[in-house]
């Protein structure tokens, strides 16, 4: 399960923009079969169209190769052009070339957006912005110079539209926007200008072709997402600018190599980790497959190997106490992970998707497991939750095919709703085990009531108690072959005398569960 599904969103997005954009801006007059409509000066004016709305449909409103005059002449009146209006030429599908004169200084959101065989736009200086879905889904955009004007680039601006392999930003450009580049899968260097500072988020989204980033010493905030999905990126370097790096920055690349400048101040990859840490509070913002966590990291952030490639197994030192919001969600490949004793806090969707999992223990510091911790994990059969739970949040354990559920706890935990432990709408058929004097307890609060077999952990006789009798019954089932596994009393995945000796210092301590 993904955190997000961007490029749904992004297309959503588009797709109600071609459909209510109501181009009921008013024209002024017609030159040369070109709108336009003059501006508050009535000395310049902005090209613009018929102010017909499209709906779903396209335009052949302007078509072929459209050039702009610097100046236009209407009832004797001579006007300077100056601008490109909001949707001016949106979804003209065949319009194939623009030629936009020297006076034009800014160009309106989606101008060119679904504009979808332009292929060429000179984009003169003085230009000082692109505006939001300016060119959003111009497939076959190529052979675009940025100006050296230009100090922002907008959201969606070139969304599914770069079609040349190197994208040069102008030193002049200071940020860059949501899903700016996203999708411009033929790009595979980008040369960034040295006055870059911003990021934003999914700005670099699926740019599948870029496999090496050199970011600029100037830049400062890598946001959400920025280069999610560049499956080609293997290595990347954290300038010594950088101070905030968002969630799943780097979700579903190759990288084997992360480093950081020795000069940043807010970010370290200390012991050779292969990771991006927080310097301060020692939370690891970023990692790959190949990052060895170093005992000094306190927290795993939010989406800190969101989606990590290859990653099948990986250490996480004692000293962590926290894992964040979607840390782990849709590690596909990861098989086996043991959480630290100290750890406190499972965020939500940390482990969704973890598709290869098959046993999870929640250690007993943990007190809270957030909404779809362990959402969509298929093969998820066997867990063990701590004594200090408090909380499981909303489908945590949705759509996994559980087996066995045990409880340390003698409370039960407040469970979200029915869908905790919910199983595609149908409620968890596991057998959940307790420790025995909390088995009322159990089977009378909601939700932990409706497990179908709710038993006490050691209980092998099954009635209810735990006493040497049960003893005897587990050494039964060993003479006998039997490897039951509600009865693995240490909880190691099969039947052996080490479960008869747990059971036996159970009764002596009477601890409601061994320390294994």
């Amino acid at each position: 399960m993904r955190k997000t599904n961007s490029f749904a969103r992004t297309a959503m997005t588009t797709l109600l923009l071609l459909a209510i954009f109501p181009l009921a801006w008013s024209y002024d007059f017609v030159a040369d079969g070109i709108y336009y409509s003059v501006n508050e000066d009535g000395i310049t004016t902005t090209v613009t169209n018929d102010g017909e709305p499209l709906g779903w449909h396209f335009s052949d409103l302007y078509t072929d190769t459209v050039t702009i005059p610097d100046q236009v002449v209407n009832e004797g009146k001579t006007y300077t052009v100056t601008a490109i209006g909001e949707a001016a030429f949106l979804k003209c599908w065949n319009l194939h070339r623009v030629n936009l004169p020297a006076t034009v200084k800014q160009i309106g959101d989606s101008a060119f957006c679904f504009c979808t065989k332009l292929t060429t736009v000179n984009l003169p200086e003085g230009i000082t912005a692109i505006s939001d879905y300016t060119f959003d889904h111009c497939y076959s955009l190529s052979g675009v110079r940025l100006p050296g004007t230009l100090k922002t680039i907008g959201k969606s601006a070139f969304y599914c539209s770069w079609c040349d392999s190197v994208l040069t930003i102008p030193e002049s450009v200071e940020s860059i926007g949501e899903e700016a580049f996203a999708c411009c899968a033929t790009v595979k260097r980008i040369d960034f200008g040295n006055g870059l500072k911003v990021i934003g988020p999914t700005a670099f989204r699926s740019c599948n072709g870029i496999n090496e980033l050199s970011l600029p010493r100037s830049l400062e905030v890598i946001d959400y997402g920025a280069f999610m999905y560049c499956e080609g990126l293997t290595n990347i370097r954290i300038s010594r600018s950088v101070n905030f790096i968002g969630s799943c920055a780097f979700q579903c690349c190759n990288i084997t190599r992360m480093t950081v400048s020795p000069r940043n101040t807010t970010f370290d990859a200390r012991e050779d980790c292969n990771a991006i840490i927080e310097t301060a509070t020692g939370k690891l913002v970023a990692g790959c497959v190949t990052s060895v966590i170093p005992e000094s990291v306190t927290a795993l952030g939010d989406g800190c190997f969101c989606e990590c490639v290859g990653l099948t197994t990986i250490n996480i030192p004692p000293t962590v106490k926290a894992i964040g919001n979607d840390a782990f969600n849709s590690c596909y490949d990861l098989q086996s992970i043991t959480l630290p004793a100290a750890l406190e806090s499972i965020g939500n969707q940390a482990f969704a998707g973890c598709e290869q999992l098959v046993s999870i223990t929640i250690p007993d510091a943990v007190t809270s497991i957030g909404d779809y911790a362990f959402f969509d994990c298929p093969w998820l059969d066997y867990v063990t939750l701590g004594r200090s739970l408090q909380y499981i949040g909303y489908h945590c354990f949705d759509g996994c095919w559980l087996t066995m559920v045990t409880c340390r706890a003698t409370q039960p935990a407040v469970m979200a709703d029915i869908t905790s432990f919910e199983r595609y709408g149908y409620f968890s058929q596991a057998v959940l085990r307790v420790p025995a004097p909390a088995l009322d307890s159990y089977r009378t609060t909601d939700y932990w009531n409706l497990f179908p077999s709710i038993v006490a952990w050691g209980d092998v006789d099954g009635d209810d108690t735990v006493s040497i009798s049960d003893v005897v019954s587990l050494i039964d089932l060993l003479l006998n072959g039997t490897n039951d596994l509600i009865n693995d009393i240490n909880d190691d995945g099969s039947l052996s005398i080490a479960d008869v000796t747990a059971l036996i210092d159970y009764l002596l301590s009477g601890t409601y569960f061994s320390n294994n």
